[in-house]
């Protein structure tokens, strides 16, 4: 029975002024909750009415001068308490305003003050469109922020594809001698780095995590002197060849990097 409004009031003094806030509400597209007319003979009522409390948007509370006394009345306002609703309490206009201390939540908040049924009924209309106006504006402004972040995400990532593609391609350029391909290499190390840097929030931390450990072996390679050769060296222990084997070692680590980011 999930209702947008539940109305509370007082049976002998409230019944009227919600049965036609009830219509009133239902011709803009609430549905409203009006215990006398939604509880179904032989039902246990008191379960309708908390469920409908849990569930709906709007708890309005007209407040006539023998609601403060009853205790279903404080009963249904301490349950839209507890569940955090939005109570909008609507109180008759020449009534005194000393017996809402009876209704503590109440007395305490801003009230709709009304001379009539149609008078109620326009009141409480315009201020619920004007709540929806807002929460709309407000999901509105969340959705474009959460398209803005998608984006930015994928544009990180594009960002990050074409960095590493770079470091691919240079290196497997088969004209380039060792020399060039360490400056590329290097150039594009900084460059990796720094697009991770900027773009941090856009990656997960793995991701993150192997950019830079990627980036920092480039950094490392650096420092080889590739056209120098090491007497009483091993072949496979000589600047050239090790800066060979670490650049296709960083190669391979730049493809599944990229696997990973699946774009």
């Amino acid at each position: 029975m999930n209702k947008d409004v539940f109305i509370c009031y007082e049976t002998t003094t409230g019944l009227d002024y919600a049965k036609h806030l009830k219509k009133a509400l239902e011709k803009i597209g609430q549905s409203a909750f009006v215990a006398v007319e939604d509880i179904k003979k032989g039902e246990p009522g008191r379960e309708d009415i908390d469920k409908t409390i849990t569930e709906c948007k709007y708890f309005i509370v007209i407040v006539t001068v023998a609601a403060p006394e009853s205790e279903e009345v404080k009963r249904e306002i301490d349950l839209a308490q507890k569940f955090d609703k939005t109570i909008i309490p609507c109180k008759e206009k020449e009534d005194s305003r000393s017996w809402l201390s009876k209704l503590p939540v109440i007395s305490e908040l801003q009230q709709i003050e009304f001379e009539n049924k149609e008078d109620l009924a326009r009141k409480v209309i315009s201020e619920i469109l004007k709540r929806e106006t807002v929460k709309s504006a407000k999901n509105n402004q969340k959705e474009q922020q959460k398209r803005e972040l998608e984006q930015n995400k994928k544009d990180a990532q594009k960002l990050l594809k074409r960095c590493l593609e770079e470091i691919i391609s240079d290196w497997e350029e088969p004209k380039s001698d060792m020399s060039i391909r360490g400056k590329k290499l290097h150039d594009n190390g900084i460059r990796l780095k720094g697009v991770v840097a900027d773009n941090e929030e856009y990656f997960l931390k793995d991701i993150v995590k192997e950019a830079l450990d990627i980036a920092r072996e480039i950094k490392e390679m650096s420092t080889l002197n590739v056209s120098a050769r090491i007497a009483n060296r091993p072949e496979d222990e000589q600047p050239d060849v090790i800066f060979k084997k670490r650049g296709n070692r960083v190669v391979e680590r730049a493809k599944e990097l990229i696997k990973i980011l699946r774009l």
